[in-house]
């Protein structure tokens, strides 16, 4: 389930990928672990990767976004944009120079434009339902002291600005890059549909991929960090134990 190499697991699932979703590194930092990866080739190996109906989701911060957009856009790969709000800002180094950073980018390439999975996850706005608004509706004309009938289910749809999901005390495993499992849910089921597979060729502590099993879908997985496969392995063992060896192994 959790390969060394990403690039070579993308080649392995070439057009079997229904969802590729990800948090490469940032090149933010000088930290080996942080190196960005050459995004034409990754992107390219990618597309070839996905299904016709796919989506890439990934994360990005920092300049790597605009080098990544800028990779997407010389492949002409349409994207859109989503914003999550951090809980806990980063950047206290530089507080001096400029304001804290409290939020990163989610870059989406659907590889079929408007034909690609998308599951939007409605809020609830529980003020709203089931109330009336005294106001002229659909050309007809009321009384002003009647109440306009107006439906309304109390859904809302959702913004590229997504919630504040933060990383809970239980969840965390101290990988410097973790992500939210709800976060990570929320992703999944906006852009995969239960039986599809999820593939993380930057795997880290293996969220993403707990997210997926634990929703119903498969999932593949790459991880440089001897360390971190060995761990992410055990946390994807703990979701759905049946799919590894007795001993326990990630490979």
């Amino acid at each position: 389930m959790l390969r060394e190499d990403g690039f070579a697991l993308l080649e392995e699932v070439e057009g079997k990928a229904d969802l590729l979703l990800t948090d490469p590194p940032y090149g933010t930092t000088k930290l080996a672990w942080d190196r960005e990866p050459d995004w034409k080739a990754f992107f390219a190996l990618a597309r070839r990767a996905l299904k016709p109906g796919g989506n890439l989701v990934f994360f990005a911060s920092g300049k790597a976004v605009f080098r990544a957009a800028k990779a997407l856009e010389e492949l002409s790969w349409a994207f859109y944009e989503l914003v999550w709000p951090k809980r806990t800002p980063t950047g206290f180094y530089d507080a001096g120079r400029r304001p804290l950073r409290a939020h990163e980018w989610i870059l989406v390439a659907p590889r079929t434009w408007g034909a690609s999975t998308y599951n939007p996850q409605k809020w609830r706005a529980e003020e709203l339902r089931g109330r009336v608004r005294r106001q002229v509706a659909g050309g007809k004309h009321w009384d002003r002291t009647d109440p306009v009938p107006y439906e309304d289910d109390g859904t809302r749809h959702p913004l590229s600005v997504l919630p504040a999901f933060g990383l809970t005390p239980e969840e965390s495993l101290g990988h410097p890059t973790q992500k939210p499992l709800a976060l990570a849910r929320y992703l999944v089921l906006t852009y995969s549909n239960p039986g599809d597979l999820v593939v993380d060729p930057f795997a880290g502590s293996g969220t993403f991929g707990a997210a997926a099993l634990a929703l119903g879908r498969r999932f593949l997985g790459a991880e440089k960090d001897p360390e971190w496969r060995q761990k992410a392995a055990r946390r994807l063992e703990a979701v759905q134990p049946e799919l590894f060896p007795a001993a326990g192994g990630a490979e």
